[in-house]
C-alpha cells in the first residue's frame, strides 16, 4: 500500500512539475454597459401589449382586405373600407423601417445641436419604440438599440423610450397586425390615438442611460470616464508540451537533412561509377 500511494504522490508531482504559473491578461469592454434595457414591470407590460393590440388591429383589418381585395380581384368592397387608417402614417412596422427611422433621427438631431437649434422635433418624430425582445433570439439585432435610442432623442426633454415587452408578445402583435413576425414598432410622437399607451410607458419606464455618452444631447463635454476594466487572470500552462513540440520539430529536421545528405552520397555513388565506365569504355577503344 505504501509503495502504491508513494507512487500516486510521484506522478502527481511529476504532473505539478510539467506546468508553469502564468499570467494572462482580461481585457473588459467599458462600452458594453449601455446594453442595459430599461425595466418593465410584468403587469405593466401585459397592459401595453393589450393597448397596443387594439391600437394596431385598425391596420390589421386593413392588411386582411387588401389580401382579399387581390384574392378576389375586385376593386370595391362594400363592407370593408380600404382607405388606409390614420394610425399606420404614425407608425414603423419592422426591423428596417424602424432602424431607419432613428438613424435619421440621430442624424438630424446632431445637426440641429451643431447649429444651436432649440426648436422642437418634427412631427414625424419617432418617440417610443416597442421590442419583442424576448420573442428575437438574435443579439445583432437588439444589441444596438439602447445606444440607438439615446442618439436618437432629440433632446433631455424629448428621449426616445426603449420598451421591452414580454414573452408571447410578437404572436399577439403579429396577430392584431395580420403580419408574420412583428417584432419592431416606433410611434410618433404626435399621435394622438396612443396616448393612454404614452402616459403609461411615460408613468413607468424610465429612459435609457449610457454612461459614456452623457453630455451628447445637451452639447457639454462630458466629464464621465468609463474606469479601465484590465484584469490579470492567474493560471497554469503546460511546459513539456511545448519542448517535445520542439524536439520533434529538430527531430524531423534532423530526418530530413540526414535523408538528403544521404541521396547526395548515392547520386554522387552513381556519377563516379558513370564516370569509371566511360573510362574503361576509352581505354577499350583505345587499344583496339
Amino acid at each position: 500500500m505504501s509503495g502504491l500511494k508513494k507512487s500516486g504522490a510521484n506522478s502527481l508531482k511529476e504532473t505539478e512539475k510539467k506546468r508553469k504559473q502564468v499570467f494572462k491578461p482580461v481585457l473588459d469592454n467599458p462600452l458594453t454597459q449601455s446594453n442595459v434595457w430599461p425595466f418593465v414591470e410584468p403587469e405593466v407590460g401585459t397592459s401595453l401589449v393589450d393597448l397596443l393590440q387594439h391600437l394596431l388591429t385598425p391596420i390589421g383589418r386593413y392588411n386582411e382586405a387588401r389580401k382579399l381585395q387581390k384574392i378576389n380581384g375586385s376593386k370595391s368592397d362594400a363592407t370593408v373600407s380600404l382607405e388606409p387608417p390614420s394610425i399606420q402614417k404614425e407608425i414603423t412596422i419592422g426591423f428596417n423601417s424602424t432602424v431607419k427611422a432613428l438613424e435619421d433621427q440621430a442624424q438630424s438631431g446632431r445637426k440641429a445641436r451643431i447649429k444651436s437649434d432649440s426648436s422642437n422635433p418634427s412631427p414625424e418624430y419617432i418617440q417610443y419604440v416597442f421590442v419583442t425582445k424576448f420573442d428575437i433570439s438574435s443579439a445583432l439585432l437588439l444589441s444596438p438599440l439602447p445606444v440607438l435610442s439615446y442618439t436618437a432623442s432629440w433632446s433631455e426633454e424629448h428621449r426616445v423610450k426603449l420598451v421591452q415587452l414580454p414573452k408571447g408578445s410578437m404572436a399577439k402583435l403579429s396577430s392584431a397586425l395580420k403580419m408574420e413576425n412583428v417584432g419592431f414598432i416606433g410611434l410618433r410622437a404626435s399621435s394622438s390615438s396612443a396616448s393612454h399607451l404614452y402616459e403609461l410607458v411615460n408613468s413607468n419606464i424610465s429612459d435609457v442611460e449610457v454612461p459614456w455618452l452623457k453630455g451628447y444631447l445637451t452639447g457639454q463635454a462630458s466629464s464621465y470616464f468609463a474606469p479601465p476594466l484590465a484584469k490579470v487572470l492567474a493560471t497554469s500552462a503546460p511546459v513539456q508540451a511545448k519542448k517535445n513540440n520542439q524536439k520533434k520539430r529538430k527531430v524531423d529536421k534532423k530526418e530530413g537533412s540526414n535523408k538528403k545528405e544521404e541521396e547526395g552520397r548515392k547520386e554522387k555513388v552513381k556519377e563516379e561509377e558513370g564516370r569509371k565506365k566511360l573510362r574503361k569504355k576509352k581505354e577499350a577503344e583505345g587499344k583496339e
